[in-house]
């Protein structure tokens, strides 16, 4: 008896290393492959890439849309692991975040954040970075998320202060926000900004407007 529980062990062993070093080569495949395509020029991954999003046309033809949503998320990510030099890589980030954003039930913002905040990590230059920012603020300001619009945008203000170079999108966003949080010293700050710097724009009709509702607030305060 002892002898023969001594074989099945045994045997139980050596199946057990036979699909674990059967299962390393796959492993190991996997990940030279993708070491391989990572290190292909940008017209080569380029080229593979509109390869990956043609697949994603046919896989997103095929079906319902909620119940192919995880495959096309695994596809966007596919094309950004794999072809990072690819400018269809950096689209990939912005349709992923139009899922999360758009077709999540709740929206989950937080992987979209997370997938903005890569996205900046890897291309802090590319021109995609505005279209991705917008998308998530637009976000913010429909769901009225205030304090996350002042977080946002407030290195870019801090460097502009720093400067006095200002981007009118940015400080109206912020001053906006702040407005309706409620503070209204660091706002009313904001909107003279905005009227000093530009004026004639609609961005400056909206700030005096705003200084003039501030100021009767302070006047009946008082």
């Amino acid at each position: 008896m002892i002898k023969i529980m001594k074989k099945s062990l045994i045997l139980s062993l050596l199946l057990c290393s036979a699909v674990f070093i059967a299962a390393v080569p796959s492993v190991l495949h996997a990940e030279e492959e993708k070491k391989a395509d990572s290190e292909l020029s940008a017209d080569e991954q380029n080229k593979l890439a509109l390869e990956a999003y043609e697949l994603i046309l046919e896989l997103s033809a095929s079906g319902e849309r909620k119940d192919i949503l995880q495959q096309l998320e695994n596809a966007y990510y596919g094309v950004i692991s794999k072809y990072p030099k690819a400018n269809l890589a950096q689209e990939a980030y912005w349709r992923l975040i139009q899922i999360y954003l758009g077709e999540y039930h709740p929206p989950a913002i937080e992987k979209a954040e997370r997938v903005r905040e890569e996205f900046v990590r890897k291309y802090p230059d590319s021109k995609m970075k505005m279209v991705i920012d917008r998308s998530v603020v637009d976000w913010y300001l429909k769901n009225a998320k205030w304090d996350k619009i002042t977080a946002f945008f407030a290195p870019a203000i801090r460097k502009s202060i720093e400067t006095g170079k200002y981007n009118i999108y940015e400080i109206m966003m912020y001053t906006e926000a702040k407005y309706n949080l409620g503070d209204m010293t660091e706002a009313e700050k904001g909107y003279k900004i905005i009227n000093a710097n530009f004026p004639s724009t609609k961005e400056g009709a909206r700030a005096r407007q705003r200084i003039e509702e501030i100021g009767k607030q302070k006047a009946t305060k008082q």
